[in-house]
């Protein structure tokens, strides 16, 4: 671990800032929420703005500040009805939507030179399968879209693979009851997420040793 005078495992765990006209993202609802004595980690939590670019720079300013062993980034992900580990992260920006800074790109590289996509090397059809275990939300997702949750994932895993100082997953969480328009749409408790991502911290933290 980065840190050996302590035998806590430090995670740094992000969330996004509300986009798309929503006033809340449950993503960060979550961070703000995590309690990371009671996890048995020394966690730091961090806000990320859903903007292409800056996005990435306040993630690598959190890691260089927190030296993570571990680093977990959430995003919201209507219309999922399940809590996602994302497998895959493209080098990719092709945004439907405007960013919260307004930017609209289409087919630009993240990173310009790196590769086309990241694998994640954790078994996480294995992870989601022993927390569906105690409790079935959480689910497997290919890939991370191309929005910006998509950019940090992809910003992470690089960071992972070329520095080699710390892990990392992205997970997608679904709407908030408030969120749902109608009854069509899934949606998830934060007590719900909140319970979820607390075990997944705590089976994250026991891949380290």
């Amino acid at each position: 671990m980065n840190n050996p005078l302590s035998a806590r495992p430090r995670f740094l765990v992000t969330g996004f800032d509300p986009f798309g006209g929503e006033t809340v993202n449950p993503s960060y609802e979550t961070v703000r929420r995590l309690d990371g004595g009671r996890l048995g980690v020394d966690l730091y939590g961090l806000e990320v703005p859903t903007c292409f670019r800056t996005g990435a720079d306040v993630l690598l300013r959190g890691i260089d500040r927190v030296r993570p062993d571990f680093v977990l980034c959430m995003g919201q992900a209507g219309g999922r009805d399940r809590i996602c580990l994302e497998k895959a992260a493209l080098n990719l920006r092709a945004a439907s939507i405007p960013d919260n800074a307004g930017y609209r790109p289409v087919g630009e590289s993240v990173i310009p030179g790196a590769p086309d996509a990241y694998l994640n090397d954790l078994d996480l059809w294995g992870l989601a399968g022993r927390l569906n275990a105690e409790e079935n939300v959480f689910g497997v997702s290919c890939f991370a879209g191309t929005f910006v949750c998509n950019e940090l994932y992809f910003t992470l895993l690089h960071r992972v693979r070329t520095a080699g100082d710390c892990r990392g997953l992205f997970v997608h969480v679904p709407f908030l009851p408030s969120q749902v328009k109608d009854d069509r749409t899934p949606s998830m408790t934060q007590e719900a997420i909140l319970s979820g991502t607390e075990r997944l911290i705590r089976a994250l933290a026991d891949t380290l040793y």
